[in-house]
């Protein structure tokens, strides 16, 4: 599974290259204490910020509200504004 972070939800445009907002939310998650995997510059090899989310199979229920809540915590303490 994987998030993409796109300055526009419906024109699909990516972060300027120089804005790396896998890193940011991966070091927030890092901070809750869930490891992702953030990938910069998917989107052309300099643009396109994604995170990977690579849970084990054997996962459970309360582990995925776990990850969740992380996860959203990681995303919520992250600036969203325009970053040009």
């Amino acid at each position: 599974m994987a998030l993409e972070f796109v300055t526009d939800r419906e024109s699909l445009d990516t972060y300027p290259e120089h804005v790396n907002k896998a890193g940011e939310v991966y070091a927030a998650c890092m901070a809750e204490g869930l490891n992702l995997c953030p990938v910069h510059g998917d989107a052309d090899g300099l643009r396109g910020d994604s995170i990977i989310i690579k849970p084990a199979f054997t996962f459970t229920d309360s582990e995925l509200d776990e990850l969740v809540d992380k996860l959203a915590a990681g995303i919520d303490s992250v600036s969203w504004g325009s970053d040009s």
